[in-house]
């Protein structure tokens, strides 16, 4: 996993819509944009938003951000079609709605080919994965290591509950055996989770709920589809300086006592060893 590849929040945005990509240029603490060539664009535009993505792509990474390209599914021409095109578009990877093992490895082939063919280095576009049915969620560890350009993996909660045909609002306890299963799969594979969009992004209260419990279930950040609630999400998925001194402090303290011997010390009222100290060091990397 790229550990300095900050994926807090990302935004989807229909790449056939001028005016949400320039949005999504000017939201400066946004840390990457997921350019929505599938559900978010109307089948009678679809062409029109893939010929768009090139510059799309242009524009956002200047101002910043990593930029990621939703194709269409890949068992259909329309999503082939899709990822040979924008694959010399310079974006940063694909996102693969729908994923299953045998879809990943037919992106892999064709990006290898790509690659191979333009003088690319092997493995530069990278892949996040949509965890978005019931198949795909039993499945995850065999799509997790089906490539080693995955370095993503993201829920598709709605897609999700429409798969096994229960609402979101009854479906509580399969939505966190979801997330779950998700999150421990992403850190068996070493890939971030990345947490689906909240789609009441008007109430605050929802919204700032569903933000801090996925970070308690351990993602590493959230899609979104609206970017008034960017603020929210880098606050919640980032280490506050209070947090970020005391874990330094924690290190140090354990560094010094490592060095007489002792694998074990109370810090500021609680036990610490080396599993508590590596996570520590680890979240530092992932938010310095």
């Amino acid at each position: 996993m790229k550990e300095n590849s900050l994926r807090r929040s990302l935004l989807f945005v229909p790449a056939d819509s001028e005016r949400f990509i320039a949005k999504a240029e000017s939201t400066c603490d946004l840390d990457g944009v997921i350019l929505d060539l599938e559900d978010g664009v109307n089948i009678l535009k679809k062409d029109v938003a893939r010929n768009g993505v090139p510059e799309a792509v242009s524009r956002l990474k200047k101002s910043g951000k990593e930029v990621f390209v939703r194709i269409n599914d890949l068992a259909s021409l329309r999503g082939v079609n899709d990822l040979l095109y924008v694959a010399g578009s310079g974006l940063d990877g694909v996102l693969i709605p729908k994923a299953d093992k045998d879809v990943v490895i037919l992106c892999n082939l064709l990006l290898n080919a790509y690659e191979i063919e333009n003088d690319v280095a092997k493995g530069t576009i990278r892949i996040l994965v949509m965890i978005e049915t019931a198949v795909a969620l039993e499945e995850i560890d065999l799509i997790l290591k089906s490539s080693e350009r995955i370095d993503g993996v993201v829920f598709g909660a709605e897609d999700y509950t429409n798969d096994i045909s229960v609402s979101k609002e009854d479906a509580a306890v399969l939505l966190d055996y979801a997330r779950a299963k998700i999150v421990n799969s992403a850190k068996a594979n070493d890939v971030q989770a990345i947490d689906s969009p909240c789609t009441d992004y008007k109430n605050a209260e929802v919204y700032t709920k569903e933000i801090v419990a996925a970070k308690r279930l351990g993602f590493s950040g959230k899609t979104t589809i609206h970017p008034s609630i960017v603020e929210t999400i880098n606050k919640e998925f980032s280490l506050s300086e209070e947090k970020r001194s005391y874990l330094e402090r924690m290190i140090s303290a354990f560094d010094q006592a490592s060095k007489d011997g002792i694998g074990a010390i109370s810090f500021e009222g609680s036990m610490v060893d080396k599993p508590i100290v590596d996570r520590a060091r680890k979240l530092i990397r992932c938010y310095k």
